[in-house]
């Protein structure tokens, strides 16, 4: 491993997590079958004698991990700037305190990104995993186009299989965005979005633990509303790009059929590529099913017009989004708002 610069730094925060969970996790970075990576870890529980304890065994262990030790507790968010600025690889990857690599994790995302020098950023696929032999897969996008369509709804990364290459976060100036104390990922991914090309590599390569101690289980009207706030930024960046206006604040059956309007305007005036029309045509579907999910009043004419109003069967997963429509319609307070 070159010293100066290792060629992978692997970044992980700590707090919480039961010590044998965060072992196992350590342990599965430490076996990768790439050695030349530094494991730089963020201790933000300053309290807890225990972590401290294990923490420094662990570097006395090996000398690739790199403990950083907060003083007080400062949150994920600005846990994972302060272990950012300490990263020195040519690539960063994230890893999770709570989940499992498998061994070639590392060595399959760096031949990836080796492999596609257009590429500022990737993830990989992962199984969902209760800790015991049960796991199920778990749907990211591959592809570019499918990443830009897929990311008005949600992150289009598995975060902790995140690689990012270090010279693109410091040529703009990119870290995670410190006023969101959760969705800090989705965010990222926006941000990353705007400057460069991302991807994922479809190999599964992660055991994503789910378990009530998760962001998303203790923080989860905190973390709607900042995902709200995400989506919103991105469909205005999309408005933007194509000179469209500004969308609508008040969210009606008129703004979904609005949707449909952009898009016959856009195309009277512009002669786009076979490739961009398809991700534009695409983005506006996905709007308008943002839209319609967020109405406040359904009518069985707002349904008939949704479905009738875009490609909206030709989508993956399309029996079940149909399914999600209809118990929108019936049952609107079971299927949360989205902007």
């Amino acid at each position: 491993m070159n010293i100066e610069q290792p060629l992978v730094s692997v970044l992980m925060s700590v707090y919480s997590e039961p010590i044998e969970w965060i072992d196992i996790a350590v342990n599965s970075i430490l076996g990768q079958t790439l050695p030349d990576f530094e494991f730089i870890i963020v201790d933000d529980n300053p309290s807890s004698s225990q972590l401290k304890f294990y923490l420094e065994n662990l570097s006395k262990r090996d000398s690739r991990v790199r403990i950083i030790y907060n003083d007080i507790n400062i949150g994920l968010t600005k846990s994972l700037n302060v272990g950012l600025k300490q990263c020195r690889g040519k690539y960063i990857a994230r890893m999770d305190a709570d989940d499992w690599a498998y061994p070639t994790r590392l060595k399959r995302q760096v031949d990836f990104m080796d492999e596609n020098s257009d590429i500022i950023a990737s993830s990989a696929l992962a199984y969902s995993w209760d800790g015991g032999e049960s796991i199920k897969k778990i749907f990211r996008p591959v592809t570019y186009e499918d990443i830009l369509c897929y990311s008005f709804t949600s992150s289009p990364f598995i975060h902790p299989l995140l690689i990012v290459r270090r010279d693109v976060l410091v040529a703009y100036d990119i870290t995670y965005d410190e006023k969101f104390p959760r969705s800090q990922d989705y965010k990222l991914a926006i941000d990353l979005l705007r400057v460069g090309k991302l991807a994922n590599l479809p190999e599964y390569l992660l055991k994503y633990r789910i378990s009530d101690r998760q962001i998303t289980s203790k923080y989860g009207n905190e973390q709607v509303e900042l995902c709200k706030a995400i989506r919103r930024r991105y469909i205005e960046d999309f408005y933007g790009k194509y000179n469209l206006g500004d969308p609508d604040e008040n969210i009606t059956f008129r703004t979904v059929r609005l949707s449909k309007k952009l898009e016959e305007s856009f195309l009277k005036l512009n002669m786009p590529d076979t490739r961009e029309l398809r991700v534009f045509k695409r983005s506006i579907n996905s709007i308008r099913r943002l839209y319609y999910y967020s109405l406040q009043d359904y009518s069985l004419r707002s349904m008939v017009g949704f479905l009738m109003s875009g490609d909206y069967f030709f989508y993956p997963y399309n029996l079940r989004r149909f399914m999600v429509v209809l118990v929108k319609h019936f049952k609107s307070e079971i299927v949360p708002k989205l902007l």
